[in-house]
């Protein structure tokens, strides 16, 4: 087991398994049709947080820390991404909401989760970027987020 240290926050990892790129938690059997996330977090230790939590919920979690990173894992792993998670604002070119604009081009059906640590309703996608997200606002609890990614994956977003 090893630590990872902030100002904020100690989170003790048990066993993680890389699989093809990405991270499922040790022992976990899959998450609904064993689903690919995409989860997009410019905070390091967040970003380590959301890929536990869902891997631990049997998620296969693929992680990045900027648009343009998430642009490249997207690219390596073609028709095999189920969810976008996202934070709205992102280091770099390509912000969230740009990402997701980029990624519905290619794929119209990309379900998608924000994260948003100002509220989601300035939160609005035109026709070209699809509907409007499911947003998740911060801070949140580890399974509030694996909630919203059950309800979306399975087809009834909320809110």
């Amino acid at each position: 087991m090893r630590a990872i240290d902030s100002a904020a926050t100690t989170c003790f990892i048990g066993r993680v398994n890389e699989v093809d790129g990405g991270i499922s938690w040790g022992g976990a059997s899959g998450g609904p049709a064993a689903a690919t996330v995409l989860a997009v977090e410019d905070e390091t230790v967040l970003r380590l947080l959301i890929e536990l939590s869902l891997g631990r919920a049997g998620y296969k979690v693929l992680g990045a820390a900027s648009g343009e990173e998430a642009l490249r894992l997207w690219g390596e792993h073609p028709g095999r991404i189920d969810l976008l998670v996202t934070d709205v604002i992102l280091p770099g070119a390509v912000d969230g909401i740009a990402l997701i604009r980029r990624l519905r081009a290619e794929c119209p059906a990309l379900r998608v989760i924000c994260t948003s640590g100002s509220g989601g309703d300035r939160i609005v996608l035109g026709p070209d970027g699809g509907e409007r997200p499911t947003v998740v606002v911060k801070p949140y609890e580890s399974a509030d987020l694996v909630a919203a990614v059950q309800r979306v994956l399975a087809g009834t977003p909320g809110r």
